[in-house]
């Protein structure tokens, strides 16, 4: 009696193996096709794209190639000598002379004043710069809740911060 229950439970058991085994089965969805068709055009088109891209290239660097030497040939028939300079009369080599003392003396004062100009902006934007460091730095000590705007750490940052803020103006 206990063999017949023992094969009976077997029996049941293969029976919803098989009834699980039937419920699957190995072909996709209809769903699940359409996706892979559609999946299966789209490599096809790039593949297709990547091929016609890669031919296009090869054309444009042929193209190149030629070009480049072509410039090459161009550049090997032409003679590399500077042209002559034209010859003038003493006078108009004195009178050149005299403008270009002039000249470079002007340019002397334009480039002394560009450098004055530059030392006075760097230092206003150096100034700036130290205001906004010296706000931040406020203003994170006193998120922290560890000093009060009254703390002398905080009113010698103010202070700096007007003394700055006077001498921007």
């Amino acid at each position: 009696a206990v063999v017949s229950t023992q094969s009976t439970g077997i029996e049941k058991k293969n029976i919803s193996l098989n009834s699980i085994k039937d419920s699957f089965s190995d072909e996709p969805s209809p769903a699940q096709k359409i996706s892979l068709l559609k999946t299966q055009e789209e490599l096809t088109q790039l593949k297709s794209r990547v091929a016609k891209l890669t031919l296009a290239k090869e054309r444009y660097k042929l193209k190149l190639q030629h070009v480049l030497g072509e410039f090459d040939r161009h550049q090997e028939l032409v003679p590399h000598q500077p042209p002559p300079a034209p010859e003038l009369p003493a006078k108009a080599v004195a009178a050149t002379e005299d403008q270009s003392c002039s000249l470079a003396a002007e340019l002397d004062q334009i480039v002394s004043t560009m450098k004055e100009e530059k030392i006075a902006s760097s230092r206003q934007i150096d100034n700036e710069k130290k205001i906004e460091d010296l706000i931040r730095e406020r203003n994170t000590l006193l998120e922290t809740g560890v000093y009060m705007s009254s703390d002398l750490l905080i009113t010698q940052i103010d202070q700096r911060i007007k003394e700055l803020l006077a001498a921007k103006m």
